[in-house]
């Protein structure tokens, strides 16, 4: 009877810390990477839309220029064309606060960077940044975009 007790107890605190194990990994999944999160989805086989609602739905105003950097990196290893990547790209960077990048959606701004390399720095000072317009193109007062 005692050693039937005993297992008893032992089984009633075994199963007892069971759920908060399960809760602790729950946890720690839900929590492993913003980054590595979105580069799931930009890895399933799913439709470029797909993927930029994806971004759209996502809140990257909280992430750090760290994180923002790494998915724009992570991009440049997919298997997609330069359009869809620079699609994926604009929508990064749109969505993390840059809201007047682009807002035409016509890749124009994206595409001015060298072999789509785009790097976010976080800086003291205010800067402006201008680019060339191409022939025909609206000139802007405000730098990027139109």
């Amino acid at each position: 009877m005692k050693k039937c007790f005993s297992v008893i107890i032992m089984l009633i605190i075994l199963m007892s810390s069971f759920p908060l194990s399960f809760t602790y990994a729950k946890d720690k999944n839900i929590n492993l990477s913003s980054v590595e999160q979105m580069t799931s989805v930009f890895n399933d086989n799913t439709s470029l839309g797909e993927k930029i609602s994806y971004i759209r739905n996502s809140n990257l105003n909280n992430w750090s220029v760290k994180e923002m950097n790494q998915v724009l990196d992570k991009i440049d290893n997919l298997n997609l064309s330069i359009m869809e990547q620079a699609s994926l790209k604009r929508e990064v960077i749109r969505s993390s606060g840059f809201s007047n990048f682009d807002f035409k959606e016509t890749n124009s701004d994206v595409l001015a960077f060298k072999e789509l390399k785009i790097e976010i720095i976080e800086t003291d000072h205010l800067l402006t940044l201008y680019r060339r317009s191409k022939a025909g193109e609206p000139e802007s007062k405000y730098g990027l975009g139109y």
